[in-house]
C-alpha cells in the first residue's frame, strides 16, 4: 500500500469514502464516539516505573514477554492459530501498528486492536495508560533494525553499525 502522504487531503477523504462503501457496516451502524487523546505527560523514570508496575500487574508479559520481545508463554498459543497471522507484538523492535509515539500507543492501549487478542484497556485511567505507554516505549532497543532478517539481496548489517561492504561499494559515487 502506498503512503497516504502522497495524496492531497481531498484525495485522502475520497479514498476513505470509497473504502467505507465496501462495507455494509458503514451504512447500517452508527459510528462510535471519537476517542479523545489527551496531551501526553513528560516521559521520565518515575512514569516508566509506574508503567513497569502496571505491565506486571496486568500480566502483559504473558504475551509480550518480560523484556517485551513477544515471547511470553501465551504467545506460543497464538502461533498455532488457524489463520497463522496472530503474533504477540515484539516491542523491542520498535515497530507498532499505529506508530511508536506516545499518542499512538495511548490509542492502541485505550482501544485495543480489533481482530487481535490485544484488548482495550478501557478501565484504566488516563495516567495509567500514559505510564504503560511510556514503559512500552522504554522496551524499544536503541538500534532495533539490525535485528530484522536481511533482505534477500543484501548482507546483514553488523551490530556495530558498520555498513556491509556490498552496500558501501554501491553507495560510492560512480565516475
Amino acid at each position: 500500500m502506498m503512503p497516504w502522504t502522497a495524496l492531497s487531503d481531498r484525495e485522502r477523504w475520497a479514498l476513505v469514502f470509497q473504502l467505507k462503501s465496501f462495507s455494509v457496516r458503514f451504512r447500517e451502524e452508527k459510528p462510535a464516539a471519537a476517542i479523545r487523546v489527551p496531551a501526553p505527560p513528560k516521559e521520565d523514570a518515575a512514569l516508566r516505573q509506574r508503567g513497569a508496575d502496571l505491565y506486571h500487574k496486568l500480566m502483559c508479559a504473558r504475551c509480550h514477554g518480560e523484556a517485551g520481545a513477544g515471547d511470553g508463554v501465551a504467545a506460543r498459543a497464538y502461533e498455532g492459530s488457524p489463520d497463522g497471522n496472530v503474533h504477540a507484538r515484539d516491542f523491542t523492535r520498535g515497530r507498532f501498528l499505529r506508530g511508536a509515539e506516545m499518542e499512538d500507543l495511548y490509542l492502541t492501549l485505550r482501544t485495543g486492536l480489533e481482530g487481535t487478542p490485544m484488548a482495550a484497556y478501557d478501565v484504566l485511567r488516563d495516567d495509567e495508560i500514559w505510564a504503560l505507554a511510556a514503559y512500552v516505549r522504554a522496551l524499544v532497543r536503541e538500534r532495533p533494525l539490525y535485528d530484522f532478517p536481511p533482505a534477500r539481496t543484501h548482507a546483514r548489517a553488523p551490530v556495530t553499525g558498520e555498513r556491509p561492504a556490498a552496500l558501501v561499494a554501491r553507495s560510492k559515487p560512480r565516475p
